[in-house]
Order: structure tokens, then C-alpha cells, then sequence
């Protein structure tokens, strides 16, 4: 079973592979841009990264009566930088495919960025060099 979700994880991020690569040949060719890059990408992981920490904040802050202004400022911003995103796109491609286009990237770039953040902590892990601790005097 192992192996088989290993497999579908393969081929899950080779059909995005796939996908982002015509999707980016026909903006180049249609707008002369580009809809995903690494500069996209790593606005789009600071946009979920606020999102997620606005939304816990604001939940937290609800079930303890405390200050909820902070995780709502948090999603504001981030929902101010996914309004700036589609007005942007819409500029480039016109409002069907500018939203559309949004839309899209909003989408895909959840399981990069969750798989990113994923090897991030394997790396973080491996580069801190923890060793397994042994208590000599326990029986």
C-alpha cells in the first residue's frame, strides 16, 4: 500500500507538472506571460501562510474571549494579496481568463507549497543533526 501511494504522489505531482507547463505555453503565447513561476509561488505560500495563521488566530482567540484583532488582520492581508493577485491577472488576460487563471494558481500551488514545506522540515531535520539520547542510569 506504501508503495502504491508513493506511486499515485508521483504521478499526482507529474499531472501539476504537466499541467502548469501547457497552462505557461498558452499564457506565453496568448499574453507574453507567465501565470506560474517561482516569484508567483512564493507569494502564493505567503498568502496561505497568512490565511492559515489569520484564521487560527482568530479561532483561537473566539474560544478564549481574547484579542481576535490580530488573526483578522492576518487575513486581511492575505486576502488583500489574493485581491491584488486577480485584479493583476485580470489586467493581463482579461477578466474570464484572469480569474480563471487565479483560481487556478490558488490551486495548485497548495500541494507544492505543502510539499515544499515538507522537505523544508526534512531538511531542517537533517541539518540539525539530532541524535538519539541514552539515559545510562535507567533500568
Amino acid at each position: 500500500m506504501t508503495v502504491l501511494m508513493i506511486i499515485g504522489v508521483f504521478l499526482f505531482m507529474g499531472l501539476i507538472y504537466f499541467f502548469i507547463r501547457k497552462i505557461n505555453s498558452f499564457s506565453f503565447r496568448k499574453y507574453k506571460y507567465g501565470f506560474f513561476s517561482n516569484e508567483l509561488f512564493f507569494l502564493y505560500c505567503i498568502i496561505y501562510v497568512l490565511l492559515f495563521f489569520g484564521y487560527d488566530l482568530y479561532t483561537d482567540a473566539v474560544k478564549v474571549d481574547g484579542d481576535i484583532l490580530n488573526g483578522i488582520l492576518l487575513f486581511a492581508f492575505g486576502v488583500i494579496l489574493l485581491i491584488t493577485r486577480l485584479v493583476l491577472n485580470i489586467k493581463i488576460a482579461k477578466f474570464f481568463f484572469g480569474v480563471l487563471f487565479t483560481i487556478i494558481q490558488f490551486f495548485i500551488f497548495i500541494p507544492i507549497a505543502l510539499g515544499g514545506l515538507v522537505i523544508l522540515m526534512i531538511i531542517l531535520l537533517i541539518a540539525s543533526q539530532i541524535k538519539p539520547v541514552f539515559n545510562v542510569n535507567s533500568k
